[in-house]
């Protein structure tokens, strides 16, 4: 991936194992899948150990996905069921949820949304 092209994509310094896995999981679903954010003003993916909010801390990696129409297509059940109940299109919400999903439980990882804006990645 050209990080020069997508800064807002880079994988933070610091992540474990199983965090560096998660992102690469990620990262790779959403080039496939045409979910790459276009413009994003903030960095996306964040070490458990730079995120000092309730949830996440004890994570592989931490996602925020506030403001990107793209992420919360694939890490929001709640912006999945608002977007089609509100028939603005998004069909493939939960499809894209669901595929993220079994391909990080593959590799021995589940995402929990710990907020509307932000998930983190753990170990099953």
């Amino acid at each position: 991936m050209n990080t020069e092209l997508h800064h807002d994509l880079t994988m933070p310094a610091g992540l474990n194992e199983q965090g560096q896995k998660a992102y690469q999981i990620i990262v790779e679903y959403l080039t496939q899948n045409g979910l790459m954010p276009k413009s994003v003003d903030w960095r996306i993916f964040h070490a458990p150990a730079e995120w000092q909010h309730e949830y996440g801390h004890r994570s592989h990696l931490v996602v925020a996905y506030e403001g990107c129409a793209p992420l919360k297509q694939v890490f929001s059940m709640d912006y999945c069921y608002e977007v089609v109940a509100a028939k603005r299109g998004y069909p493939e919400c939960y499809a894209h949820y669901e595929a993220l999903t079994e391909k990080l439980a593959k590799a021995g990882l589940f995402f929990e949304e710990c907020t509307r804006w932000y998930a983190a990645i753990y170990t099953i």
